[in-house]
């Protein structure tokens, strides 16, 4: 009975992306209202439903460049990680929060907290484990997290060697979009230290 929901939640977000919307992170639209259907996920205990969700929100939010709203959605899909475990949305969930927790570390000016560095991580070393079994699926994320590491601690010389093994390494297993989101970093002034 939840199955056709969280297929909501995915047809939803996957709209988000092919219509112009003026607040193109919220789940309302011909497939889902999440103002209807996140109270009923509360009400019958739904984390992997809720976390999914939460997921794509902290996706949406991060494509979007929703920076105000990034950091709401990367805690409330790190509270709700523990609905997604042994599902796709934990390896998208560890991917868009370190990058989201790096662009937010520039946003606000807090890329020397250590705190940051320290919330990343754990995730990166998840992804580099993960790399290691299954290269196609993960190696691109690790170094297009790396990059980002890189190119906020100033190491530009690294961030470039990641961004273009990240690249190189999505174009050849197929990720179009993880491909295109590698190449908006590369040497883009917009983004630098």
């Amino acid at each position: 009975i939840l199955a056709p929901q969280w297929l909501a939640i995915g047809l939803q977000t996957a709209q988000n992306f092919r219509e112009l919307k003026p607040d193109p992170d919220e789940l309302r639209g011909r497939y889902l209202d999440e103002d209807e259907w996140l109270p009923n996920a509360i009400a019958a205990n739904d984390m992997s439903g809720r976390n999914f969700h939460s997921v794509c929100k902290l996706l949406l939010g991060y494509h979007f460049d929703v920076d105000d709203r990034l950091e709401k959605y990367a805690r409330e899909a790190e509270d709700l990680r523990g609905g997604g475990k042994g599902n796709t949305p934990l390896a998208q969930f560890y991917f868009y929060f370190s990058l989201s927790k790096l662009r937010l570390a520039v946003v606000n000016g807090t890329k020397n907290d250590p705190g940051i560095m320290n919330s990343v991580n754990p995730y990166l070393q998840l992804i580099n484990i993960w790399s290691e079994s299954a290269p196609t699926t993960f190696r691109h994320m690790y170094d297009l997290i790396m990059a980002e590491k890189a190119r906020v601690l100033g190491d530009m010389e690294g961030a470039i060697l990641h961004y273009e093994r990240s690249i190189q390494d999505a174009h050849e297993n197929g990720f179009i979009n993880d491909e295109a989101l590698a190449n908006a970093y590369d040497g883009n002034e917009a983004y630098g230290p």
